[in-house]
């Protein structure tokens, strides 16, 4: 299976909601913090959460991706 193809078949399994929460995740912080009075410190803080719960979201979806593929293969080899 080529990169073209996994990639379809992720999205096809797991869909565009994850896709979706990283771009949210990425533009409103800069948007937000951009315009906020945070010290520097607390920006930085800010912004390592945020990649942490991208990461945490996409640790996730992966995860599901992998685990209904599994799913799957039990299936064919039952029967």
């Amino acid at each position: 299976m080529n990169l073209k193809d996994y990639i379809k078949s992720y999205f096809q399994r797991v869909g565009w909601i994850p896709p979706i929460i990283n771009l949210v995740c990425f533009i409103t912080p800069i948007v937000f913090l951009q315009n906020s009075s945070f010290s520097e410190k607390e920006k930085i803080l800010l912004y390592l959460g945020i990649i942490g719960f991208i990461y945490l979201v996409n640790y996730i979806s992966f995860i599901f991706f992998l685990t209904k593929k599994s799913f799957q293969r039990k299936k064919y080899v039952q029967r």
